[in-house]
């Protein structure tokens, strides 16, 4: 295999990875989204939080109780996902009950301060510094020798696997529980599935729960892929979402998805071939031109709950 095709190859599987992580985040934005139609930046900031205790607790248990390294990674995913469903009753109840009724500004700056002091507090636990895992099933599986080699590892399958079953097994569940045609029911009219008898408010608080932990989820598997999940990350990665879900095309699973693999791929080829410090300028800047030429999403199709409540 020639170089420059062995090097393209390679960076399309790396795409794939980020494209994965994205996807969950996306899912967990769009199950919470579906039933407030309210904007929330909070998801990168819990995807960031999750992947911090992961790697924290990993630590801990590794240094301070000398617990073998599978042991103390298994107990500490344990708790990052136990966390991230605390969380997400706190942020429930807390936040989005209180302001599901109210004006599309009040959620937004109120996750934007979620988002905030879940940075701050990741920042004080971690001493303001980066803390980093050892690697996790890193060994590289030569796929293509050469000049430049293909290399795959068992960690990379993991993720893809975990992400994909995550989701199909969402989808399945949202066509045939009780729960998600409770969650449809809602999403397609809030004030009717309430005369229907339907608890609106045990939705909402199920939606945030389980869209809490498919962002940890991300984070956790985000932490464990690289080693390390910054601080700083959360609300970028907020922001990224959003784009992510409003360039696919709001209330479609299946679009959202797409437009996290378009973000994926095109974060991984620029850092391939141009200057990385410029990622996040590129990407966004192109989101937004995007954005600004379909203003509906890429998929106009697509199903939209973005009406008025």
């Amino acid at each position: 295999m020639p170089e420059h095709v062995a090097y393209f190859a390679q960076q399309v599987w790396n795409g794939l990875q980020v494209s994965a992580f994205y996807a969950l985040l996306a899912v967990g934005y769009l199950l919470v989204h579906a039933v407030t139609n309210r904007t929330n930046l909070a998801f990168g900031a819990i995807a960031m939080w999750s992947g911090q205790t992961a790697v924290l607790a990993a630590s801990m248990l590794g240094g301070m109780f000398y617990l073998a390294a599978g042991p103390a990674l298994l107990l500490a995913v344990a708790s990052a996902l136990a966390g991230a469903a605390l969380f997400g009753v706190v942020f429930a109840r807390l936040v989005v009950l209180p302001l599901a009724e109210g004006t599309r500004l009040a959620m937004l700056v109120a996750t934007i301060g979620v988002a905030i002091v879940l940075e701050e507090a990741a920042r004080f636990a971690s001493g303001s510094r980066e803390l980093w895992l050892q690697p996790v099933l890193a060994m590289p599986v030569t796929l293509a020798p050469g000049t430049f080699s293909v290399g795959v590892t068992l960690m990379q399958f993991v993720n893809l696997a975990v992400a994909g079953t995550l989701i199909l097994a969402l989808a399945v569940s949202m066509a045939r529980h009780p729960l998600g045609r409770a969650w449809r029911a809602v999403a397609d009219d809030a004030g009717m599935a309430r005369l229907l008898g339907v608890d609106v408010r045990r939705v909402l608080t199920g939606s945030v729960v389980l869209g809490s932990l498919y962002a940890a989820a991300a984070g956790i598997l985000a932490a464990l892929y690289y080693g390390n999940v910054s601080f700083y990350q959360g609300l970028m990665l907020g922001l990224k979402v959003l784009y992510v879900v409003v360039l696919g095309g709001i209330g479609s699973v299946p679009a959202a998805m797409a437009g996290a693999g378009l973000l994926g791929f095109a974060e991984t080829l620029w850092s391939a071939y141009f200057p990385i410090a410029w990622r996040d300028v590129a990407t966004f800047g192109g989101l937004t031109l995007l954005l600004a030429l379909r203003p509906g999403g890429l998929f106009a199709g697509a199903r939209r709950m973005d009406r008025d409540r």
